[in-house]
């Protein structure tokens, strides 16, 4: 394993070496490490394609872990998700990031929290996390990924839910966390029953915005569609 970044290769050899990692213990490695956003640039996308909502790059797969590295331009946002079989991980940001995490109790999905993530600030990822990120800043950035299992295992992210308001579903995909799926993208799906009302209106502030900008085939049709959905709430 040689990724030509020190910072990365120490990285990686610190999370094989401890068989126990966790949250906060991988979040304490990368403390010490103090990567920077030139140490991902070999990874950056920033011309992905505009439907995905943000750039999706493979650095490293371990026998129980991936990094990635995102990239995310103004007005880029993920779909709400979680991350499949993932068990521990983090995300550490190298710009202003927006970030959502949601409760999904009893067929229905709630807003928990909204907050800003600053340059270099680190979010814990567990099994149980379902978030949301994206850039409503002036600057494009990057953000550092990483996803792991207790267990070896291949596709750490796979079965990942992809929850979609605007469509009242739950999607199962390997893929990344973007709007706009293609029916080859999703395994399998299940109805979305309930949306807070409060959570429906924060989700508008950031597809709406995401759909006028990026998406081309934005439509009357669209916001009529999205315009029903309201009237439930």
């Amino acid at each position: 394993m040689d990724l030509n970044i020190p910072k990365l290769n120490q990285l990686v050899k610190e999370i094989e070496a401890d068989p126990k990692m966790d949250p906060r213990a991988l979040s304490g490695i990368l403390d010490k490490i103090q990567l920077t956003s030139t140490d991902l640039e070999n990874w950056q996308d920033f011309n992905h394609p505009k439907k995905n909502g943000y750039g999706r790059q493979m650095v490293y797969e371990g026998k129980n872990f991936e990094v990635m590295v995102m990239s995310w331009n103004p007005g880029d946002f993920s779909s709400i998700h979680n991350h499949g079989y993932t068990e521990w991980g983090v995300v550490q940001v190298f710009g202003q990031a927006t970030h959502l995490l949601y409760s999904f109790h009893k067929d229905e999905l709630k807003l928990a929290k909204r907050e800003i993530l600053n340059p270099s600030n680190v979010a814990l990822v567990n099994n149980g996390l379902i978030h949301q990120m994206g850039n409503f800043s002036d600057a494009r950035y990057l953000s550092l990924h990483i996803y792991g299992t207790q267990d070896a295992r291949e596709n750490i992210t796979a079965d990942a839910r992809i929850f979609e308001p605007e469509n009242g579903l739950i999607k199962y995909t390997t893929g990344g966390a973007f709007f706009n799926l293609t029916d080859e993208e999703i395994s399998s799906t299940e109805p979305l029953k309930k949306v807070e009302k409060k959570t429906w209106f924060e989700f508008l502030g950031t597809y709406v915005p995401f759909l006028s900008r990026y998406n081309e085939e934005f439509s009357s049709e669209k916001m009529n569609q999205i315009a029903q959905m309201s009237l439930k709430y």
